[in-house]
């Protein structure tokens, strides 16, 4: 079976149920035609406004893309050379996706806590600023999702490297600056995201 070619059978579907602006797939990736980023924005932007839910506008889907790229193309580029593992690639694209979405919501409680979400700031409402969500409830989800992503993380090293190992540690400790720096970015003392 040729899991890329399955994989672009499965991404060319979902374009034609779904929208014009989702993914652009072909059995070889075409980089002089990538798919639009206001294109990806606005469709993760209906999806959320049809949930009208303030906690998936906290999760900030449109930026779930960025995340899941990187874990799409290692995928597809280990099926084209036939070391694709479907466990991997999908414990690789949870722990991303968790670590995007920790990153969104610690970034929602960091720029409250640091005042730089006030009444003139442009863009969609931030839901900590706006009072949809309380600072206690997006502290408290941001340990869930930061367990969530440790959770993955571990699970991808042990199905990965085969069980505890020195890669394993080693790769444990950058999971956990991974998961430090998504919410030492805005939130927190001295966040970096502010220098």
């Amino acid at each position: 079976v040729d899991y890329f070619e399955l994989w672009c059978a499965q991404m060319l579907l979902l374009h034609e149920q779904y929208s014009d602006y989702f993914f652009k797939c072909s059995s070889v990736f075409d980089v002089r035609h990538p798919v639009s980023t206001n294109a990806t924005e606005q469709l993760f932007n209906e999806i959320a406004a049809h949930m009208n839910n303030p906690w998936i506008a906290a999760f900030r889907l449109r930026t779930l893309p960025l995340a899941s790229a990187s874990i799409v193309m290692g995928g597809a580029l280990a099926a084209a050379v036939d070391a694709h593992r479907w466990p991997v690639t999908l414990l690789a694209l949870l722990t991303a996706i968790l670590l995007q979405v920790l990153s969104n919501l610690a970034n929602d409680y960091g720029d409250f806590q640091n005042g730089a979400d006030l009444a003139g700031r442009a863009g969609p409402d931030r839901m900590v600023a706006s009072g949809q969500i309380s600072a206690s409830a997006m502290k408290l989800a941001m340990l869930i999702c930061g367990l969530l992503a440790l959770a993955a993380g571990i699970g991808l090293l042990w199905v990965a490297l085969g069980g505890f190992s020195k890669a394993f540690v080693g790769m444990l400790l950058l999971g956990l600056l991974a998961i430090g720096a998504a919410v030492k970015y805005t939130a927190g003392k001295n966040p970096y995201g502010y220098a």
